[in-house]
């Protein structure tokens, strides 16, 4: 949901099927952007915090992307795969900054 702009990023509900990571992005005209910040969540349902390198801006959007982990513990956008539901979409949701 749209939440006030800042350094952390909040979701009221992340549902992981196995260990994974909420990384939010910016959206640049759609697209996956920079990765702005990354929390590691276990298997389970989970009220979500994500501390950022910089912080969301008021009016801009940004995604919430689920990925997986290669089992290292440690976030890198390189090795760390984006989960795709049956039809081949990411699993992300999109919010503003307010």
């Amino acid at each position: 949901e749209d939440q006030l702009a800042g350094t952390k990023v909040v979701a009221t509900m992340a549902t992981f099927t196995e260990a994974g990571w909420l990384v939010i992005h910016d959206n640049m005209n759609g697209v996956l952007g920079n990765a702005l910040g990354a929390a590691r969540f276990d298997k389970g349902i989970h009220l979500a915090e994500v501390e950022l390198l910089r912080a969301t801006l008021s009016g801009q959007s940004y995604f919430g992307v689920i990925y997986r982990d290669d089992g290292d513990k440690m976030f890198d956008v390189k090795k760390d795969a984006p989960l795709k539901n049956s039809a081949g979409e990411l699993l992300s949701v999109s919010f503003k900054a307010l």
